[in-house]
Formats: structure tokens, sequence, C-alpha cells
């Protein structure tokens, strides 16, 4: 696995493909109603901030994933432990990105299928990705994202042939000020999907040129940001604000609309095809993630051994993390937020930066002396 590379050109298309994951078919920012899309971009702004954090302890711990670098920082005491929940984390959010695109196709196309057949199904195809690793991956995503900007475009020319687009649900812009925008930001649009890129510290040295890392990171967030923001746009102009908050997925309620002349009716299948690609690319850098990271803890010859214990692991915590889809996203919002993503997102890289830098100045102030 050591020798499987990945060039600037797959970092900036995987980027993408994870941000936009579950968020785009999910929906983000619309507490803030007709301003989500500003939200959005605000949020996008704030994650520019965290991907450079990202990008500076690789560039302090050069050619070292982040579960590599994590002892060296705070000891193999700490360390130790704090490696294993980042590998839970990864595990964990793999698992909700598997139930969420379960449950939209369950919605969509599916409603007698058990859930437990459909993520099987799911995760036995992520699984023969990630034995085959991140550069085939890689690969594979350059086939797939161009699919899924031509899916929204074909979407927006359907909406717009259907009537269905009214720009007045648009207004008024700030029409609340601007507090719930902030709101809406801080901190679910922020940790949610921008600083879930946390998990590309582990594939930073795979790529065949690490000084692009940043340039190209940031040049993904920018676009990814703006999707999700003109996706936003339009679920709000086609359903209205009120209705896109209430739906469990809104880019499906608006595809959902969609009628060209009463012939081309009911494109559910753009959603789920925007989702499941997404989410695939997803829980597939999780998974990856998590088997590079515990072949490098516990010195494994072979990550491919890793496989099948940790998609059942993902399967198995996708199924019994909620008793229903409901429960699910409010476990998201009121206990992974604040638990999960704000300390292993926000506050734990900004601290390991702190002390890598501190030990750096004092060991040149050492030297110097």
């Amino acid at each position: 696995m050591g020798k499987e590379q990945i060039c600037p050109r797959q970092l900036f298309m995987l980027i993408i493909s994870f941000e936009l994951g579950t968020t785009i078919v999910l929906g983000l920012g619309l507490e803030a109603k007709q301003d989500a899309w500003i939200a959005i971009l605000l949020a996008t702004m704030v994650g520019l901030l965290l991907y450079v954090m990202y990008t500076q302890l690789f560039r302090l711990f050069p050619g070292q994933t982040l579960i590599q670098f994590i002892p060296q920082v705070f000891g193999k005491v700490l360390g130790f432990p704090l490696s294993l929940l980042y590998l839970s984390f990864f595990i964990y959010l793999a698992a909700r990105d598997l139930r969420d695109l379960a449950e939209l196709i369950i919605d969509a196309f599916l409603p007698q299928t058990p859930l437990a057949v459909i993520s099987l199904f799911i995760i036995l195809v992520i699984c023969y990705a990630v034995f085959h690793g991140i550069e085939v991956v890689g690969r594979v995503n350059e086939v797939l994202l161009p699919i899924v900007l031509i899916m929204l475009v074909l979407m927006t020319i359907l909406l717009l042939a259907s009537n269905k687009i009214h720009i007045t649900n648009l207004q008024p812009v700030l029409g609340e000020g601007i507090k719930p925008i902030i709101k809406a930001t801080f901190p679910l649009a922020v940790v949610f999907p921008f600083g879930e890129a946390v998990v590309f510290g582990m594939f930073f040295p795979y790529l065949n040129q690490p000084s692009k890392a940043r340039a190209t990171g940031l040049a993904a967030f920018l676009v990814s940001g703006i999707i999700i923001s003109y996706t936003t746009a339009v679920n709000i102009a086609v359903l209205n604000a009120d209705i896109a908050s209430m739906a469990t997925f809104p880019l499906l309620a608006t595809v959902r609309l969609i009628d060209v002349g009463q012939f081309i009716q009911r494109f559910e299948i753009i959603a789920m095809f925007l989702m499941f690609i997404g989410a695939f690319i997803k829980i597939t850098l999780y998974f990856l993630g998590v088997i590079i990271g515990a072949s490098s803890m516990f010195r494994l010859p072979n990550h491919r051994s890793l496989v099948v214990p940790v998609g059942l692991i993902i399967f198995t915590s996708s199924i019994y993390i909620a008793s229903s889809f409901p429960e699910h996203l409010e476990e998201g919002l009121k206990i992974a937020v604040p638990i999960l993503l704000i300390p292993l997102e926000l506050i734990v890289p900004f601290v390991m930066l702190l002390i890598a830098y501190v030990r750096k100045w004092y060991h040149s102030k050492i030297t110097n002396t």
C-alpha cells in the first residue's frame, strides 16, 4: 500500500466528491431559511482555514499520516488512545454515511426492502474498492465526478423546463439579518462537511507531489462550497425555505417536482445517483483511512486482511446506530457534533499544531544557545 500514489488532480477530485458526499442531498444551512446558500459560502471560507491547518500539520510531519504523528505530538501514553479514537471516529462517520445512503434508496425506490439488505449490498461494493486501494479509488473517481456534475446540470435544465425555479423564494436576501446565517454556519455547516476533511491527513503521504497538497485542496474546497451553495439555492427556489428545511432529503423532494410536458417526470434517479457516488467515495475514504491507520499502529504487513472485519463493523454500526432515521439525524446534531466533530476536527488539530510549533520554537532556541 505504501507504493500507491495519487496525483494532485485526483486529490482535487476526491476532495470535491468527499465534500459533496451526502451533503448535497441531505441539505445544509437551512436554519438560515432563504439565506442558507450564504451560510454555506461563509462555512466554506472557514473550511479553507481548517484545511490550511490540516496541511500545515502535514508540512511539519512530512511523509506521515495523521495516526503516525499524533504519538509524536502527544507522546505514546496519550497518542495511542487518541489515535484509536480517530480510527473509531472514522468508522462512526462511515457508518452514518452508509445509513444515510441506505435510507435514501429505501425512501426513493425500495420502501419494502429491509435496511440490512440495502446496506449489505453497498458495503460489499465499498469493500471491493477498499481492497484495491487509494490509487484505484482515485482513478474511479475521475470517471464518477464528471457524471455528478453532468447530472447537476441536467437537473437544472429540467427544473427550468418545468418552470419550477422561483427566484422570489430566495428573497429577501438577509431578510432577518446576519444572525441566522452565523447560527447556521457555526458549528454545523463548518464541521459537516468541511471539518470532516481531517481524514485526508491519512492520504497526504500518497500524493506524488506533496508540495501541491495545500493549493489543490483549497481549490477543491472552493469548488465544493460553490456547488453545495448552488444546489441549496436551487432547492429553496423550487420548494421554498420552509418546505426545504422540513424535507428529510431536500434534493429528492426537488427532483420529484420535475415535470416537462407531463412526459418527463419523477427524476428521483438523479438524487439517488448523486448521493450514491458521493457517499460511495466518502465511505471508501473513511474505510481506507481506518485500515491505513490500523496497519500502521499495529504494524500489520498486509492492510487487506482488515477489509472484511472493518467492513463488518461499519455495516453493523450503520444498522444499530439508531432505531429510526429521524433518531439518526437527531443523534448527529445533538451528540455527534458537540462530542465528536468539534473536538476531533477543530480542537485536537489546533492543539497539535500549537504544541508542534512550541516544540519547534523551543528546539531552535536550545540549538541557538
